[in-house]
């Protein structure tokens, strides 16, 4: 079992790695914000982005249909009386509509970006705890260069939220397992649990999460059990709600 604080690797490398893995990410919302423009323009992003709206304005993901013409897209399903309902997850929805009540529309447009530049401080942090912070300023930067992650900073889609719920809910899992902290448990539950209501089929992840702590922490001792119970609690939040969400009607 590993109870003990995180000294070993946590803490390499020292301010002078977090200042520069800062550095790298708002370098690369800047880079990002030189290509923005407050527009989708795929599919799959018209369900996410019209789910939020809806979310925004009435609280609910349905859109009723208004004319016989009117687009929907195939990520919609009707539901019957005019009604159609999203196929897809309402995680990265609340989000955006989180956004678009806070800051108006456009914000939502921001979201993915911001979450792709975000992403890159978690994976630092990770990399930090594992393998010091030199080497986590350098898979930060390497990171940050990936075509790939920019370019779906602007698809609208929702891996970029999934990666950033991810990420985030590693690093707490790895505060967790070396402190059997329940405040740290509890924020790993929380992101992890958020992660399938982002995309359906990385609930996986919330399996390997739980798996990995009861590996390294075990069940017998007290303090340990309460970390799992804040774990599942902070899991259990985010998957009620959306299995509310998704109640047969």
């Amino acid at each position: 079992m590993e109870h003990s604080a995180d000294t070993t690797n946590g803490n390499r490398g020292g301010a002078a790695a977090l200042a520069a893995a800062i550095v790298i990410v708002a370098c690369h919302f800047a880079f990002l914000m030189r290509f923005y423009q407050p527009a989708i323009s795929t599919l799959d992003s018209h369900g996410y982005f019209v789910q939020a709206r809806q979310i925004a304005r009435t609280g609910g993901g349905a859109l009723d249909l208004e004319s016989r013409i009117q687009y929907e897209g195939y990520g919609w399903k009707d539901a019957g009386g005019g009604r159609r309902v999203s196929m897809w997850p309402p995680g990265l929805p609340v989000v955006l509509a989180a956004a678009f009540r806070s800051f108006g529309p456009e914000a939502m447009y921001l979201v993915n970006p911001l979450l792709a530049s975000l992403s890159l401080l978690a994976l630092f942090l990770v990399c930090r705890a594992w393998i010091s912070g030199p080497w986590g300023v350098a898979a930060t930067a390497c990171m940050a260069c990936l075509p790939f992650l920019n370019e779906h900073a602007f698809y609208g889609y929702s891996h970029i939220a999934s990666l950033f719920f991810m990420a985030w809910a590693l690093f707490f899992v790895t505060r967790w397992v070396r402190s059997a902290s329940a405040p740290w448990a509890l924020a790993a539950g929380l992101f992890a649990g958020f992660v399938p209501c982002v995309r359906y089929p990385e609930a996986l992840f919330l399996l390997s999460f739980a798996a990995y702590a009861i590996l390294k922490l075990g069940v017998r001792e007290r303090r340990a059990l309460a970390s799992h119970a804040a774990f599942a609690l902070g899991a259990a939040l985010p998957l009620v709600a959306l299995g509310a969400t998704r109640r047969p009607t």
